[in-house]
């Protein structure tokens, strides 16, 4: 209720009371004694003050309610602020989690890739190397693993030949010789030395081997083969 609104009511009321007194002293065919008079005055009066007091504690009441009610609109401004504030910094922190994450993933999925990678090349160079690591044992068990039976060393010379293991053959067929210097197969084994030269296309190398033969074994049955590569 506003000041203007207290003000009209009571001037209302005043007029009012005083229209009654009005009315009693002015009415025809009734008399009022001065004393009567006075004393309606006197209420009327008291009237007034009660209405006054009580016009002035509801002005302090409407004082009072309106410093309430902008110290409440003071608070819930401050409250919305500090509520939008959070929801910002909210706002913020969830979108740097949400990049963090982003990133994480970019590096698992990295190091996944990465590791998928690394095991592939470390399989195929595993598989490389055994493949290296079977051949030199083979190499090895080839040069360390001469027989001692005469038959036995001239069929290792023959079997490493056809798989065109063609050094070791030529090494195992120099082994026969050196054993056996007198042995007939001489010339079949000088030969087969010769045609381990011819494979391997140093033909030059193996020309050498023929003419030994064509000089020192004139009567090998090889010596027609001998000639025959030699190009005689």
């Amino acid at each position: 209720m506003t000041r203007a609104t207290l003000d009209l009511v009571s001037s209302t009321r005043s007029l009012q009371l005083a229209g009654c007194v009005l009315a009693l002293v002015c009415s025809p065919g009734c008399l009022v004694l001065k004393s009567q008079h006075d004393e309606l005055a006197a209420k009327v009066s008291k009237l007034e003050r009660s209405q006054d007091a009580r016009s002035a504690e509801l002005d302090q009441k409407v004082v009072e309610a309106d410093a309430r009610l902008a110290e409440l609109n003071v608070k819930l401004d401050e409250a919305e602020r500090l509520l939008r504030g959070s929801q910002a910094g909210i706002g913020a922190r969830m979108d740097t989690v949400e990049e963090e994450v982003r990133e994480l993933r970019g590096q698992t999925d990295q190091a996944s890739y990465v590791s998928a990678a690394t095991v592939k090349e470390a399989r195929e160079l595993r598989s490389e190397v055994d493949a290296r690591l079977a051949a030199l044992e083979q190499k090895v068990n080839e040069a360390t693993n001469i027989p001692e039976d005469k038959g036995q060393l001239l069929a290792e010379a023959d079997r490493l030949a056809k798989q065109r293991s063609f050094v070791n053959a030529r090494r195992l067929y120099r082994t026969y010789l050196a054993r056996y210097a007198g042995d007939p197969k001489l010339p079949e084994v000088k030969f087969k030395i010769g045609q381990t030269f011819f494979n391997e296309r140093d033909y030059k190398s193996s020309l050498g081997e023929f003419y030994k033969i064509i000089q020192e074994h004139r009567d090998s049955p090889v010596i027609a083969d001998a000639l025959y590569y030699s190009g005689l």
